[in-house]
């Protein structure tokens, strides 16, 4: 009878103990885990390094290098950019992205003829909306919301049938020229007021072709 109590005993000790290491672990560590999870899961392409600045710079584009740009651990621009206007196109604020989802926006931009754009937002800290694990690619400079095109307005002409709602129809198809992911009021609600392009992994609502 004493030799069970005391193997209970030892196994509570042991048990306690492991659940302290646990929590100190956790407690100590959350920021490291947190990295190694986000340099595991694959998150974005190739952010183009020295040679995509180079090529910025051969096409004429004005921007401002910001190396690495990190507002911690996990929101992480590498090779972030800081654009206020393209060659042809004027935009209603400045961008920062990493530099190769620059090149394929500069790239789309030109193939849609944009001259006036008017966007909601590159850069933003944070998870997918109604995701409590997946970080948007918002969090590293690889995406751009859009909602004015050339006067026109995704959220009042997408719909319609006349030159502006064929244009942003035409433009959001051309944008899986250049970007795996495009999300359009067709997606869902949270895009019906603008376009959602980003250079992550393919998911399962963009509505490029698999």
């Amino acid at each position: 009878m004493m030799k069970k109590i005391l193997i209970v005993w030892l196994l509570f000790v042991l048990l306690v103990m492991a659940v302290g290491v646990f929590l100190l672990f956790a407690e100590n560590n959350h920021r490291v885990v947190q990295k190694v999870i986000s340099r595991v899961t694959p998150t974005q392409f190739s952010t183009g390094g020295e040679a995509c600045l180079t090529k910025l710079a051969e096409r004429g584009i004005t921007f401002k290098s910001m190396g690495t740009s990190a507002e911690n651990d996990i929101c992480v621009i590498h090779d972030a950019v800081k654009i206020r206007n393209f060659p042809n196109t004027k935009l209603s604020g400045s961008v920062l992205l990493n530099c190769q989802t620059a090149i394929d926006f500069a790239n789309w931009l030109e193939e849609i003829e944009a001259k006036e754009v008017e966007h909601m937002g590159t850069y933003n800290c944070r998870k997918i909306r109604g995701s409590t694990r997946t970080w948007s690619q918002h969090s590293f400079g690889s995406a751009v919301d859009i909602s004015y095109i050339n006067g026109a307005s995704v959220k009042d002409d997408w719909h319609k049938d006349n030159d502006k709602g064929r244009y942003l129809r035409k433009a959001g198809k051309a944008a899986c020229n250049h970007f795996p992911n495009v999300l359009t009021p067709d997606t869902n609600h949270d895009h019906h007021n603008h376009f959602h392009i980003d250079n992550g992994p393919r998911g399962v609502l963009t509505t490029c072709a698999k």
